[in-house]
């Protein structure tokens, strides 16, 4: 038989408190990125933006579709082309030319 391996001593864990500073800085940096997410939301061109997500899906699974058949070079197109429209589709508004 065996012998009997010594019992695990259980470490005490470190917790450090944040201060009353560190909470606030924490919640006006997350009503901050909300303020953002509702100015988004408030956009004239939202309609295009939930579009775009299905594009995007779409055009994703035609990339991989491409590279399943061995046509990396469509793949890379397409991934190059949804990365211009992530990018072109960040722009703010008054910065798009018509």
């Amino acid at each position: 038989m065996g012998s009997i391996p010594p019992p695990h001593t259980m470490e005490k864990r470190n917790y450090k408190r944040r201060s009353s500073t560190e909470i606030v800085e924490d919640l006006q940096a997350r009503i901050q990125a909300l303020e953002v997410r509702i100015e988004a939301k408030k956009r004239k061109d939202m309609p295009i933006f939930k579009e775009l997500t299905k594009v995007r899906k779409t055009l994703g699974n035609f990339s991989q579709t491409c590279v399943d058949n061995g046509r990396s070079d469509l793949s890379n197109s397409v991934l190059a082309f949804i990365s211009t429209l992530d990018r072109q589709s960040q722009a703010p508004t008054e910065n798009v030319r018509y």
